[in-house]
C-alpha cells in the first residue's frame, strides 16, 4: 500500500520514465535496423494525418504530402513546412511502420539539403497510447523517438486542399 502511494506521489516522472522506456522494449529492433531491410507491405500511399502534440503534423498521401514541425537548431527553435515523401509501408520485427522522407536544410545560413527518414507506426502501441514516430537524420546512426503519442486520422480532402 506505501509503495503505491509513493508511486502516486511521483507519478509525472515515473509516467514519463515508464513511457519512454516502454517505447525502447516495445520495438527493440527499430533502433537498430535499417529501413531498407524491412520486409516491403505496400508501396501504395496512405492517405492519412499525424498529429502530434509538441512537435506537429504529417500528412501522408500519393500526391503531396507535407510535414509542419518544430526543429531544434542549437538554442533556437524553427518552425518548418517541408515535403514529406512516403516511401512504402515496412514491416520491422512484426510491426508494420509508413516509411517516409523529409529534406531540410543542414544549417539554417546554407542551402544544404539532408535527408532525414522517418518512421509511422501503423497501429498505435496500445489500445489507450498513440502512434510512434521515428527520425534518423544521415549522420544520426539509430533511430530517435520523435514523438509516442502521435494520433493519426484519415484525410477530409477538400480541407486540406488536396485537390483531385
Amino acid at each position: 500500500m506505501q509503495l503505491k502511494t509513493a508511486m502516486t506521489e511521483v507519478s509525472p516522472i515515473v509516467q514519463n520514465l515508464i513511457v519512454n522506456l516502454e517505447v525502447f522494449y516495445m520495438f527493440p529492433k527499430t533502433f537498430n535496423v535499417d529501413p531498407s531491410h524491412g520486409k516491403a507491405v505496400s508501396d501504395a500511399a496512405p492517405e492519412v494525418g499525424f498529429l502530434a502534440p509538441n512537435v506537429g503534423t504529417f500528412i501522408l498521401t500519393a500526391k503531396k504530402g507535407t510535414a509542419n514541425f518544430l526543429w531544434q537548431h542549437d538554442l533556437e527553435v524553427d518552425f518548418h513546412s517541408e515535403i514529406l515523401k512516403f516511401d512504402k509501408t515496412i514491416d520491422i520485427n512484426g510491426i508494420q511502420f509508413y516509411s517516409a522522407t523529409i529534406s531540410v536544410e543542414e544549417q539554417e545560413t546554407g542551402p544544404e539539403q539532408i535527408t532525414v527518414s522517418v518512421l509511422f507506426s501503423v497501429e498505435p502501441a496500445d489500445d489507450d497510447e498513440g502512434h510512434r514516430i521515428f527520425y534518423k537524420r544521415q549522420s544520426d546512426s539509430d533511430y530517435n523517438v520523435w514523438a509516442n503519442d502521435a494520433k493519426k486520422f484519415e484525410l477530409h480532402e477538400p480541407a486540406l486542399g488536396i485537390a483531385a
